[in-house]
């Protein structure tokens, strides 16, 4: 989390740098994806914390065990992402078929 505090510390800077040099507007379009990315990220984070505080308190769950769930979600997450399932970037074309067509052009 250290790093998006300093990559998020670096957008400001340099977004605040071209405002002052009157270069342009605020913000580049991959630096408002890169924040929000980093906004979603820091809120899993907390949000993460705070479940897993929450269970912790109301399970009476050993503190060694503490992170047993969120590591179980991020297990499970890290599978299915890892599978492609939820992706829609991934080309479900056969491989033949893509070979075929690269090789019309």
């Amino acid at each position: 989390m250290t790093g998006c505090a300093t990559d998020v510390g670096l957008i400001l800077g340099r977004a605040l740098g071209r405002l002052l040099r009157k270069d342009g507007c605020g913000f580049t379009q991959p630096e408002k994806n890169r924040l929000g990315l980093y906004g979603r990220l820091s809120l899993g984070f907390v949000g993460g914390a705070a479940v897993g505080a929450a269970l912790v308190q109301e399970a009476k769950i050993p503190n060694a065990r503490a992170l047993f769930v969120p590591a179980g979600i991020l297990l499970a997450a890290g599978g299915v992402a890892a599978v492609g399932v939820l992706d829609p970037r991934v080309d479900k074309t056969p491989l033949e078929a893509r070979v075929n067509s690269a090789g019309k052009l």
